[in-house]
């Protein structure tokens, strides 16, 4: 009898004797195959949002900024309300891209992680720091679902 090379699934002959076991053997590695195959995808795109605004102060440089969540943030986006500026953070990363389409500007900010559920950062000008006095700010983070 011949078997699929990914599962070794019997392919039957018209000589070959077909057996209860074979069909059985074979219902049991598509069943395992069908639950890896579920499992997989329940860790696939999975996360928590979080999302909130601020009011920026004006402050910047050594001033950080900083942000708390629930849980740990995987990605933090910051936008000012005019959507005119983002500022994208990915966990793990030393720095930050800031960008400003009104002003084309491209800034790298600097980042810190906190060990469980923050990040902080700063720049060198309020506007990159997304801090700006009395402008408000949205952001949004995705958090690994797993905690």
């Amino acid at each position: 009898m011949q078997h699929t090379t990914s599962h070794e699934l019997s392919q039957w002959a018209e000589t070959d004797r077909i057996l209860r076991e074979d069909f059985n053997s074979d219902n049991a590695k598509i069943e395992a195959a069908l639950a890896d195959h579920a499992a997989a995808l329940s860790r696939l795109g999975n996360c928590k949002i979080e999302y909130g605004s601020y009011t920026g102060t004006g402050r910047c440089g050594l001033d950080r900024n900083s942000l708390t969540f629930s849980g740990s943030p995987l990605a933090v986006i910051v936008v000012d309300g005019t959507f005119g500026s983002h500022l994208i953070m990915l966990r793990d990363a030393i720095r930050a891209l800031y960008l400003s389409y009104t002003k084309e500007d491209i800034t790298m900010v600097s980042l810190r992680w906190e060990p469980e559920n923050g990040v902080s950062w700063f720049a060198n000008t309020a506007e990159q720091q997304a801090n700006a006095a009395s402008r408000t700010y949205y952001y949004i983070a995705l958090l690994a679902a797993d905690e």
